[in-house]
Formats: C-alpha cells, sequence, structure tokens
C-alpha cells in the first residue's frame, strides 16, 4: 500500500528471498530455525545469496524502498512486521494498537492518500480490538485490564534488543 505496488516484486523465490534479505537482512541460524526452514531450501535461497546494498541497518534499507512522503510511523510498524522470528513480529493486538493506528480510530480520523476520507473505523472498533470482540470470542475485557503494553510486546522488545 505504501509503495502503491508489491513490496518485495521477485522473479524468482531466489530473486525475491535476495530482495528480503537486502530489505531486513539475512537471517541468521537462530532466526532460520525458528522459521524451519529446511537445508535443502536454504541452500536454494540463501546460500547463492550476494548483498546488493552493502551494509545499511534494516530499517534504512525499508525506507529505500519506499516514496519519500513516507511517515516514519510506517516505517516503524514495517520494521517490527518484518521479523523473521515469528514471536518477535509485532501482531494482534498490538499490531492494531501501534501508533501508526491511532488516527484511524480517532473521532476525524483524516483522509487517504487519494483525498477520500477514513470513515469505516471508529472508537468501539478500536474497543473492541483491545477488549476482544465477544461475537467472536465469546468473552471481553474491560479496558482496564489491558495493559498499555502487553506481557508479549515487552518479551518480544526484550528478544530484539537481545538479537
Amino acid at each position: 500500500m505504501l509503495r502503491c505496488g508489491i513490496l518485495f516484486p521477485g522473479h524468482t523465490t531466489a530473486n525475491q528471498a535476495g530482495l528480503i534479505f537486502d530489505a531486513i537482512g539475512k537471517p541468521t541460524n537462530e532466526e532460520r530455525k525458528a522459521m524451519e526452514i529446511s537445508s535443502r531450501k536454504w541452500q536454494e535461497l540463501g546460500e547463492g545469496y550476494k548483498p546488493r546494498n552493502g551494509n545499511s541497518s534494516p530499517s534504512s534499507n525499508l525506507k529505500a524502498l519506499m516514496p519519500s512522503d513516507v511517515p516514519s510511523e510506517a516505517i516503524s510498524i514495517l520494521t517490527q512486521m518484518l521479523v523473521y522470528k515469528p514471536n518477535n513480529r509485532l501482531h494482534g493486538v498490538d499490531l492494531l494498537t501501534h501508533k501508526f493506528f491511532v488516527q484511524l480510530f480517532s473521532s476525524d480520523p483524516g483522509t487517504r492518500a487519494n483525498g477520500k476520507p477514513v470513515n469505516c473505523l471508529s472508537r468501539k472498533d478500536m474497543l473492541e480490538v483491545k477488549n476482544g470482540d465477544a461475537s467472536f470470542t465469546g468473552t471481553t475485557q474491560s479496558a482496564e485490564a489491558i495493559p498499555e503494553e502487553s506481557k508479549q510486546s515487552k518479551q518480544r522488545k526484550k528478544d530484539r534488543d537481545k538479537d
């Protein structure tokens, strides 16, 4: 969406893997193990990889893939979503309540890049995200019961800092 096109438009599986490696770095042995990549598949995708972008940091590589007007919050959320270890990825409530989406749930959500208003989400939708949708889960939590930053989110941050 941010690029108005495919983020990693590979011509082959190996080419696409190379584009991903260029953007977020080549996965470590530990990350490959967490993703359960077979040795055969890794030989196909990773062994012949040659970096095309020097030694830049993953967030600066992602920023280089985006138009210049993409906000830093968008790069931040992408950096937290595009993580090899599944348990370290931003997901679920933590994803939907990321500061990048705050405006969508505000009383004046603003306009899209095409000038059309964003009017599909409400404060009630945000509360359902935070508290759970009883029609789906059968239970909800009170807003007070949901900490601002979940234990899972804190653990992912610790794990990312450790890596």
